[in-house]
């Protein structure tokens, strides 16, 4: 029965987590909205963007426009991701995206005209570097600039992987709450069995350490090398507070399971 907690404990803890901190819209945005100051978003955006503008103005003008157009746009959107209308660009993107996600897990329609549901900054941007004042980009054609959140060829699999968490969350804590109890009405030894569960939390905690890890390491393997470092940076935002949890999760097992210790001393 403790091997079954073991197994039970960590599954419930990350299964509440994603559904209480990344299905939750306002919860979502209020994680990554920081990420707007962090350099290697700030870095990856300005990046793409320059890439995209390039590559959009080369084939409407020609090369040689292309590289004066990609210096242009790499100037201005370095003054916009420096400047405070920048933090509202970021959460503005992250809200749409998550909004639309969402609503496609959650809805058995298929994905309208097959488009992935994407984080774009195209026509935010062109309406910050207007707000911000003349810059040298004012003639070029609008940017398309955004990073595909959830490909339509995928939308089936992480429906049912949503909706298999979404039940998961539900049932998993009341298993686990259970284990406990019957773990400690069976046994006749009940610190031992409480000392147990105690270690069996720990190696718990620890499982949850290991998968987002490792899962961190697969999301960010996954995106386009070009599209790594704005992965990396928001899946570890993202996932910081199930680290977060799963540390607080070891100390008490641990606290728990040393008091047993003197607790055994003493009967």
């Amino acid at each position: 029965m403790v091997l079954a907690w073991i197994v039970a404990l960590p599954a419930a803890v990350s299964a509440v987590w994603l559904e209480a901190r990344v299905a939750d819209t306002d919860r979502y945005v209020a994680t990554v909205g920081p990420l707007a100051d962090d350099p290697d978003v700030v870095a990856a955006l300005s990046e793409l963007s320059t890439s995209t503008a390039r590559d959009q103005v080369a084939d409407l003008l020609g090369p040689d426009i292309a590289d004066l157009a990609g210096g242009l746009v790499a100037d201005s959107v370095a003054a916009v991701v420096a400047s405070p209308q920048f933090r509202p660009v970021w959460e503005a993107a992250n809200r749409s995206a998550h909004e639309q996600t969402i609503a496609v897990l959650q809805s058995d329609a298929p994905v309208e005209g097959g488009a992935d549901v994407t984080l774009d900054f195209g026509a935010i941007l062109a309406d910050t570097m207007t707000s911000l004042g003349p810059l040298p980009t004012a003639d070029l054609p609008p940017l398309t600039v955004s990073f595909t959140v959830l490909p339509a060829s995928t939308v089936d699999t992480v429906r049912d992987d949503y909706r298999r968490l979404d039940t998961l969350a539900r049932v998993l804590p009341l298993v686990a709450a259970g284990l406990v109890v019957a773990a400690l009405v069976i046994s006749p030894l009940r610190t031992r069995t409480v000392r147990s569960l105690a270690v069996g939390g720990v190696l718990g905690a620890a499982l949850v350490w290991l998968a987002v890890v490792r899962a961190r390491s697969r999301l960010t393997d996954a995106a386009a090398p070009e599209n790594r470092a704005l992965v990396d940076a928001v899946v570890t935002s993202t996932t910081g507070s199930l680290l977060t949890v799963a540390a607080v999760l070891a100390a008490v097992s641990a606290a728990v399971a040393v008091l047993t210790l003197f607790v055994g001393r003493r009967t």
